[in-house]
């Protein structure tokens, strides 16, 4: 056949051929884009059929509409007009199940159903979306088990918090290596966490008041990107692993209220960049033995430590002084000995100290008053004496020093603090005038003004501050007292 721009010089054959090309290859893309808008307006319409979507309510009108789809509320888009977030965080009413075809999509990277009225389990389907990297399911009614289809996308973050999931973690989790957030807590999810699990390169894990059992794997220390560790209120047992310490990013952990034994990591001393430690026992379990580690003083970002409810003993370590960061200091329900630490002195950011239902001996210190921002003082059920100090008196301060054999007078200055408690000590008449308020009688009425004896025995020798020393056990949990307030 003869060449239809035959007519033509070379160089513009050249060219008109070369735009009749891109004319064509123009046509063709047109032409599959508005397919592919046509087949995912065709699913998101059929995924707001199948979810009740006529009652979401009226800021999702849009879905009913013949508008673009990246238009609909809660729709995200990329430049080509392609679906890649769907995110329906707290419509009520959006349910009963997650519908397969939202797989077919196939650009979804973001899906957050989160506070949604879903139930059943999350079809395997979904993972058809080869790019979803972002999955909140989280304040559902979404059940178990966890699709082995998870592993084929790049998920980094999967909510599960609050759910009615349940089952184990499979083996295979350890194969989503790309998974760096993990929120499956308040679920019913159960037995130990597999090895491969600590092989994950994670940043936070947050599976908390669920019914794990097991030990922490000392593979812990392999996490180096971790920086939040919430695992507490399960069934683990055994000890804290010292390869915690490895774990040099680490901002939170939280690991209380679990049945460890043992005694505390010296090793999270490393962790200089902590914040938070969360570590109390088990209510009626002994937990952990042993002192409060000197190597925690290094820890100069440290903003929280709980220690509630072990049987540690000894004092607070002359290094902490280095804690120049701590505002809530609780170590209450332990085995503490000596007299109340000058460390505290040097504590300038301390809002609340816990040191009650402990075997402390000795006075209340004066410095109290000199603490700026020591808000909250609970020294109760300890064996402290001498008198109430008038230096620690301010009137945004809470403090409770009962059942202790405290003597003297109350001064009348104490009134002013906003709460207080003071039962059950040795402090006679006469009583400030405000001890006639109904509400300041209690702690009033109950001294021992005719016995030079408490009625409260030692801690060393009864159960009376929460523990059997026989046993180790926890019978009683006095942390808070009958407070009296003056104002």
């Amino acid at each position: 056949k003869a060449d239809p721009f035959s007519h033509l010089g070379a160089t513009k054959t050249i060219m008109l051929r070369y735009a009749l090309c891109f004319w064509l290859s123009t046509l063709i893309w047109s032409g599959a884009h508005m397919v592919a808008a046509q087949d995912q307006t065709t699913i998101l319409s059929s995924f707001y059929a199948s979810t009740n979507g006529p009652s979401w309510g009226e800021g999702f009108s849009s879905w009913n509409t013949d508008a673009p789809i990246c238009g609909w509320q809660g729709i995200g888009c990329n430049v080509d007009d392609e679906v890649t977030s769907i995110s329906l965080s707290e419509v009520s009413s959006l349910g009963p199940t997650i519908p397969p075809i939202l797989g077919a999509l196939g650009t979804l990277q973001i899906l957050t159903l989160s506070s949604t009225n879903l139930t059943g389990t999350i079809p395997p389907e979904l993972f058809n979306n080869t790019l979803l990297n972002h999955l909140d399911l989280s304040y559902t009614s979404i059940t178990g088990p966890l699709p082995f289809e998870m592993t084929t996308v790049p998920l980094n973050y999967f909510g599960l918090y609050s759910t009615s999931f349940s089952g184990t973690l499979p083996e295979w989790i350890g194969s989503i290596s790309s998974l760096n957030n993990i929120q499956i807590s308040y679920t019913r999810l159960s037995g130990t966490i597999p090895d491969s699990f600590w092989d994950l390169n994670l940043q936070e894990i947050s599976m908390y008041s669920n019914n794990l059992t097991g030990t922490i794997s000392p593979r812990i220390g392999n996490m180096k990107s971790l920086q939040v560790i919430f695992l507490n209120s399960n069934s683990f047992l055994g000890t804290l692993p010292s390869e915690i310490g490895n774990l040099t990013l680490l901002d939170t952990v939280n690991l209380g209220d679990n049945f460890l034994t043992g005694t505390l990591p010296s090793s999270l001393g490393n962790c200089t960049l902590l914040k938070n430690i969360y570590l109390s026992a088990k209510v009626g379990y002994p937990g952990l033995e042993g002192t409060l580690p000197e190597s925690w003083g290094n820890l100069k970002s440290l903003s929280t430590i709980s220690l509630t409810g072990h049987s540690l003993t000894g004092n607070i370590p002359s290094s902490w002084v280095g804690l120049t960061s701590l505002q809530s200091l609780t170590l209450a329900q332990n085995r503490l000995t000596g007299t109340i630490s000058d460390v505290i002195r040097s504590l300038t950011t301390l809002t609340n100290l816990f040191l009650n239902s402990n075997l402390l001996q000795g006075t209340i210190p004066d410095y109290f008053g000199e603490l700026p921002a020591l808000k909250g003082i609970y020294l109760g059920f300890n064996n402290l004496n001498g008198t109430l100090p008038v230096s620690i008196v301010r009137s945004d301060r809470t403090l409770d020093v009962s059942y202790n054999h405290l003597s003297g007078t109350v001064p009348a200055s104490y009134g002013d603090l906003p709460a207080l408690s003071f039962g059950n000590n040795n402090l006679c008449p006469p009583y400030p005038s405000w001890c006639s308020r109904p509400a300041a009688a209690y702690s009033c009425n109950r001294q021992n003004c005719t016995n030079p004896t408490p009625t409260t025995t030692s801690p060393s020798s009864s159960t009376t501050n929460g523990f059997n020393p026989n046993t180790a056990t926890h019978t009683h949990s006095p942390v808070m007292s009958v407070y009296v307030f003056v104002l």
